[in-house]
Order: structure tokens, then sequence, then C-alpha cells
């Protein structure tokens, strides 16, 4: 089968007709077919990866388990991202899953040496300018994994590049599903527009909380696409023992009290509030370690995040180490491990106290005790609505520290409790819709 992809010869997100002679059409061969799915009866193709972040991880592997309990058949899953080969983790959580993996480089699929910023340059164009070549439709189902910021916090062009890179490979496929994503508010023409179109290439949406649904229903018409309320996938992420657990297990267990992690990045007050909030921010976590020290916890400081965010997070906490004199210890390789093998590692704390969204789920899922100081609407929806939980607000924590304060420590002392019942009905209502929609769709592909 050939297909027509375009080479992209610029690396900016900036957009000008002289772009267009920058760009070149030429027939590329493509293999499609998913090694393995035939006893399924399609291919599934998932677009995009974590990129180091492992709560992009989790809900790839989420996915992948949802799947292969929603379709035992199924023994073929096609990658597609702008790796130049897949990535050891991506590949070991594919194997974890049991499923056969073909790996499919961008670059094969557009015709040439690209980058991810390329990828997302060609979409700009498509997206703005209704600007594209026709291409055979593949008779497969493309599955984009969502995420979380689509919004203009970061301003318009960021925008453009977050919601519209699975354009120039959408196109290609006959089916499309989206999610389950987070959408933040839009109010600009233009960026509302942009979304609008983004959206509308796809067959179902699938939404992670009822916020975010809300928005997508005031950017579409009736008709114009299903869209669904889902749990976030990754919720059916199993905790995994392997060598690597086995070995930071035995390192923790040299404590005798009892463990508490802490997920706080230097990122979140730096970008979400104003900059006033940095001496308050850290005397928030110098205050909580204190006093989860004085009733006898050993706190655990673990850096979650995309590879160059985790450095900056390691370096957020060794200065906080050293500032303050704190107690406890830093897990700083934790995030190497697969989210399964996180999760369970995440079994031998008392509890996490955690700013992210997917360190709260996968501690949910370990069956912990979890404190979500959110700083957005998708943790709170998130907790709300798979969880029954009502977190915090990370910016009320910082308004009025002594309130948050005593919250967080009557949470910790109640008697800890199992969500196990919650996760399993979360679940079985992913796996019902996952099914549903892809009942449909394999029957108008066969």
């Amino acid at each position: 089968m050939y297909i027509f992809g375009a080479i992209p010869q610029f690396t900016h997100c900036g957009v000008s007709m002289a772009n267009m002679k920058s760009f070149k059409f030429h027939p590329v061969s493509v293999d499609w077919k998913v090694r393995g799915s035939e006893e399924g009866g399609f291919p599934v193709n998932i677009l995009f990866t974590g990129y180091g972040n492992i709560g992009d991880e989790a809900i790839l592997e989420g996915t992948l388990r949802a799947f292969r309990q929603a379709y035992p058949k199924i023994r073929g899953i096609a990658i597609m991202d702008s790796f130049s080969q897949i990535p050891s983790k991506i590949k070991q959580i594919v194997e974890n899953s049991s499923f056969k993996c073909d790996y499919i480089p961008l670059e094969r699929v557009l015709g040439g040496k690209i980058s991810r910023i390329s990828v997302y340059s060609l979409s700009i164009i498509n997206s703005i300018i209704g600007y594209n070549v026709s291409r055979p439709l593949i008779r497969g189902i493309l599955w984009h994994r969502g995420c979380s910021g689509y919004d203009e916090y970061h301003g318009l062009g960021l925008l453009i590049s977050q919601v519209v890179p699975a354009l120039s490979i959408s196109s290609k496929f006959q089916y499309r599903v989206l999610g389950g994503l987070s959408l933040g508010y839009t109010r600009t023409v233009l960026g509302r527009k942009i979304l609008q179109k983004f959206l509308r290439q796809w067959n179902y949406i699938l939404v992670r909380e009822p916020i975010s649904m809300s928005h997508i229903h005031s950017l579409l018409l009736p008709g114009d696409t299903n869209v669904n309320l889902v749990h976030d996938f990754a919720i059916h992420v199993e905790p995994t023992p392997s060598k690597k657990t086995e070995y930071m297990v035995w390192r923790l267990r040299e404590f005798n009290e009892p463990l508490v992690g802490l997920v706080f990045r230097d990122y979140y007050y730096q970008d979400f509030y104003p900059s006033h909030y940095r001496i308050t921010y850290k005397k928030f976590i110098r205050e909580l370690v204190k006093r989860l020290s004085d009733l006898g916890y050993k706190p655990i400081y673990i850096p979650f995040g995309y590879f160059g965010d985790r450095k900056n997070d390691i370096k957020f906490y060794r200065e906080l180490l050293e500032e303050g004199s704190l107690p406890g210890r830093l897990l700083w390789d934790l995030p190497s491990l697969t989210p399964g093998e996180v999760a369970y590692v995440l079994r031998h704390l008392k509890a996490l106290i955690t700013v992210r969204t997917h360190p709260f789920i996968l501690s949910m899922v370990s069956g912990i005790k979890a404190i979500h100081l959110s700083y957005e609407h998708k943790g709170v929806g998130i907790a709300k609505y798979t969880f029954c939980e009502n977190p915090l607000s990370l910016i009320k924590c910082l308004k009025d520290m002594n309130y948050c304060l005593k919250h967080i420590f009557q949470e910790l002392e109640s008697s800890s409790h199992s969500k196990n019942n919650t996760v399993f009905k979360a679940r079985f209502e992913n796996i019902r819709i996952i099914k549903s929609l892809i009942s449909e769709l394999i029957d108008q592909l066969n």
C-alpha cells in the first residue's frame, strides 16, 4: 500500500504562506498490518507514548490492559511515535500486556526524517488553512491516548502545538478514537476554532472527567462526533513485581518508621501561580515534613515527570533537604520503573501526598491512602468522578496553610481504606465502553 506523506523542512511552530513551498509530497510504502491482530479482525494503532512521563506511560499501560480485557483475542498493537526506535520502557510495557508490537516511526509515515515539532508544524497547516492532500484511508483504528493540556494557559502557539499533532496521521485512518483526555478552557475565537476543527476529526472522543465534558459540549454541535465519559485509563494498571521492585522494596524496608511518599514539583508554582508563592510553597512543604517527622513518619521524596523535568524535581528536593536540614530519603530512581512496577513499590508506603494526578491514581490502585493536592480541574474531576474523593486545592494550601495541614493529617491518621471496589467498578465501565465503540467500528470495517 502506498500513502502520501510530507517532509516538513522547518522546525518551528510559526506558519506563513512561504512555508508552504518547503513541503514535498511523495509516496511511502508502509506495512500497516499489525502482527497478531488477525484473530481480532482489525488492527489497532496507538499514537504517541509518554516521553518519560510516568502519567502518560500509565495511561498507555492501562489502555493496553483494558484492550486485553475487552478483546482477549487481539494479539497485535502498533505504536507510532517520532522516536527512531521504540523506547525500552515502552517496549516493556507492551510486552507486560502480552501484546505483539509493531513500532512505526512517524518518519516512515510522513516520508522522511522528522522531529516531533515538525509533525506539529504540518498539522498547524492542515488545521488552520485546511491544506491537505488526498490519501487512501487505512482500514484500521487509530487510538490517540489523549492528553491533559489542551488550553491557552501558556499561549495560543503552545495550544496549537498540543491540539494538532495527530491530524496528519489521523487523516489516513478510517476510524479514529481520541482519549481519554482533559480539556482546559479555551476563550479566544481562534483557539476555539482550532479545537473545534481538531475535535471533529475523531469518530469518538473519550473524556475522563465531567468538567472537560461540559467544555467539549460547548465546542461541538450535536452530531459532530460521539463523546463519552470514561475513567482515566491508568486505573487499569496492575501492581507488578520485578527484580527492580525487589531492590527498591528492600531499600524501603531498612526504615522502621511508617513511610509517607511526597510528590511535589518546583514546576507547578512557577507555571500556575504568582512568583511570590515560591517562599510560601517551600515553607508549606517544610512544615508538612516537620510535622510528619514529629508524628513518627519517614518522608520519602519521589520525583515524577518528563526526563528534563525529573532532573529539576531532584534538584528541587535536594535544595529543600539542604536548606531546611529536612529528614527523609530521596527515591530518585522510582520513575525508571514501568507504571505497574511503580504501583507495586507504592504498596509498601503508608500513604502518598501528591500534587500530581497519576501518582494519586497509582496509589489508589495500589490500595494505599492517597492525599491529592490538586493544581487544576483535571485532578479535581478525576478524584471526584472515579474515586469519590475531595482533593485539596494546592493554591488553598498556600493561602491557608494551617487549615490544609490540619486536614491532611486528619486524613493521614484516619483508618486506611482501600478503593478496590471503586477501582473495579470504574474498570468495568471503561471496558464496557471500549467493547461498545470498538464493536461498532469493527462492524463497519467488515
